[in-house]
This record gives structure tokens, sequence and C-alpha cells, in this order.
């Protein structure tokens, strides 16, 4: 049924407020057929679009100076036909113009409608062609949408049947059963298939935050739960690092407990705890920046993240004694060795070279004498030794032999 959205010929049937949008859309839409005259005063034109509402449509517009009429419908024969009998209709209404030889003068100059004067032999064709391609992406595209409405209702029915056996308890599905009408297998096997989705959602949806207060304690807190995980003395070191220990809690490998020195903290007060970093199944660890610019963590939480390097102090090589650190792994590579280094230069070119390996955008600071190594955004602990382990660290120290 043609509905009508904008005319100055006839009144509305859609609300008046929404006019001007879906005259807009209207406009805006795939043109399929056009009859017009020579100065287009006058034209009548089929368009295929989507309306205000997400619906697809087909809008019949005809113009005639400062007169409009624009009404559509869902379907395109209709469309079509309604466009064909305008055509038609306006052509006999119209006292046609002659020539200087009695001929009449056509009132289009453009048409696709057979039996109308200055029709081309199968200039229909391209846009009944495309009005049906139309159709068929339309179509297609409500099937697949469809389906996965169909299939998010299915699972939502898996997912319920689980919940509800889970809260009744024993005997759950014999409820359940006499409640819906099933047998016991048939809804047995719905809900096994629910608490498969349940997982699968638990999984991805998990998340892990990390606290430190300011003696060095790291506590766990499970994304929605309110009870949080005191780690125990000496965590950072017996533990983790945090990755691996939230990984194996969302896989069910491992969680805090009693039984491995957690100590659970019921209603958590994390008012006076730093939130040091987050773990999530979607986007992996996020590590929280302090005010400073570098991470938030202190001593213990940067060794739980794997933020900080194990370093040692080089001692008095030479006339020059550092109280910075480098890299442990990298200073074995020197070995007992005999001989004296520059220790300055060999800190300044190991920490060029390991730069000059990472990816764009990354960057170690403080290597030497000033403490601990971070990137200047967080990296998995692994990644960085990579590329460390790719440095020639002998190499360097060779250069730098006093």
């Amino acid at each position: 049924m043609l509905r009508v959205i904008r005319s100055t010929i006839q009144g509305l049937n859609i609300d008046a407020d929404l006019e001007d949008d879906y005259a807009a859309a209207a406009e805006a839409g795939e043109l399929l057929h056009e009859t017009h005259t020579s100065d287009k005063n006058l034209t009548i034109e089929v368009r295929a679009y989507t309306d205000p509402a997400g619906q697809n449509r087909f809008a019949v517009l005809y113009t005639h100076g400062a007169d409009l009429d624009w009404h559509d419908t869902s379907d395109y024969t209709e469309a079509r036909n309604s466009y064909e009998e305008s055509v038609r209709e306006t052509e006999k209404g119209v006292t046609l113009d002659v020539d200087d030889d009695d001929n009449e003068i056509p009132l289009f100059d453009t048409t696709d409608v057979r039996g109308v004067a200055n029709y081309e032999e199968g200039s229909e064709e391209s846009g009944e062609a495309e009005a049906y391609l139309l159709l068929a992406e339309w179509a297609t595209a409500e099937a697949e949408k469809a389906q996965e409405i169909a299939a998010e209702k299915t699972q939502a029915r898996q997912a319920a049947y689980a919940l509800a056996i889970d809260t009744f308890g024993r005997g759950g599905n014999a409820v359940l059963a006499r409640r819906v009408g099933k047998s016991e297998p048939t809804v047995k096997d719905i809900a096994d298939r629910g608490r498969l989705i349940l997982e699968a959602q638990r999984r991805e949806q998990f998340s892990v935050d990390l606290f430190e207060d300011n003696a060095g304690g790291l506590y766990l807190r499970k994304a929605g739960d309110t009870t949080g995980w005191s780690l125990g003395a000496g965590a950072e070191h017996t533990c983790g690092p945090f990755t691996d220990d939230a990984k194996a809690w969302r896989d069910g490998d491992w969680e805090p407990n009693q039984g491995d020195g957690q100590t659970p903290n019921y209603g958590m007060d994390v008012t006076n705890l730093t939130h040091i970093a987050t773990w999530s199944a979607k986007k992996g660890l996020k590590v929280i920046n302090g005010q400073a610019g570098g991470p938030a963590a202190g001593a213990a939480g940067s060794i739980y993240l794997k933020l900080t390097r194990h370093a040692t102090t080089l001692g008095a090589w030479g006339n020059y004694t550092p109280h910075g650190t480098i890299e442990e792994s990298a200073i074995a590579a020197l070995g007992d060795a005999a001989g004296q280094y520059n220790i300055a230069g060999i800190a300044r070119d190991w920490r060029q070279a390991v730069n000059e390996a990472l990816p764009d955008g990354v960057s170690l600071t403080n290597v030497a004498f000033t403490g601990p190594v971070y990137p200047n955004f967080p990296m998995e602990g692994l990644e960085l030794d990579a590329v460390i382990n790719e440095v020639d660290f002998q190499k360097i120290a060779a250069r730098h032999k006093l």
C-alpha cells in the first residue's frame, strides 16, 4: 500500500515531524526509473531507499514545478505500477504541442515506460535488474539477521535451562522437564549446551585487578567479586608472573586459596590500595600508570608484573664505581673475565642497542644508574626478554674494555 511521505497535492499519512527525514532519505535513494521533460520541470521517478526507521522501501516521486508528491511502499511491483500509471495518465492529461508539420511533440524527453512517446526499447531493463538485485540483497540480509536472532534465542534458552537446573539442584532435570513439557533427556541435553555457553561467556568476560599497598603487599580481585585476596609476604617472588596467574585463574587451573597461602579479604576496601594492573581475556595486560607517568607499581608489584629487570651492582671496575643497574643476565655474559671496563659506556651502548631492536614507539628508560628498567608502555616480560637476548652484550662490553 502506497504511503504519502510528502505532498503539496494531498495530506500526509506519516507523522508530519518526520516528513523531512523521510523525504531526504528517499531523495538520496538509488534511482531505478525516471521520466522527465526536456527542461526537467516535470519529473516522475522510482527510488529504492532505507527509511529513518531502518525499513527498505521504494519511493515514487512526482514533481511538477512547485507541486510535488512523494509516495512509498515496501512492494517494488506496486511502486513500479504506480510510477508507470502516473506517467501514462500525465501524458494523457496534457494537450501536446505540434511542430510545423502538425506532428505532436512528445511531452517527455526521456521515459522508460512502454507505450509512452519517446520510449526506447529495453530502457526499463536496467532499473528492473537493479531493483531485483536490491531485493535479493535485502532478503539475504534479513534472512541472516533472522538466523542470528534465532541463534541468540536458542542460546538464551540453553543458558536459561542450565541456570534453572543448577538453581533447582538435585532433581532439577525432572522439575524443569515437567515445567516445560519436555522429556528429561531433552532438557538435560539443552542444559548441557547451555553450560558450555555460560562457560565461554565467563572466560570471555574474565578480568582480574591487581592492587598494591604501601608496604608492598599485593592483592587480587576478580571482576564482579567483592572478595579480594592478599597474596602474602614475598609473593612477588613465589607467585606469578601476574599474567600467568590471571590466565590460570580464568582457565580453572588455579585460583587464590588459603592452602596456597592467600588470605581472603571479604568486601575488600581498595581505598588505600593502589590499582597497578588489570588482566582481561579480551584486552590482555594493562599496566596502570602513576602520576609521574611511569607504572604505578612499587617494587613488589613491578617484580610480580615483570616490569623490573633483575639487577645487580657492578662494583668497582677500573676507576669507576657505579651505583646503578644493568640487566643481570647481561652482566653474567662478562663472567669473571679479567680486566676493567667503562661501565657507563657499556650501559649507554647496551640501552641504545636494545632500543633499536624494539618496535617503533617502545623504548627502555632508566637502564643504567637510576634503578629499574621499564618500557615506556607495557610489554609482556617475555617479549622484552626476547629482544634483550638478541643484543650481544659481550661485544658491547669488549668495545669498552679499559
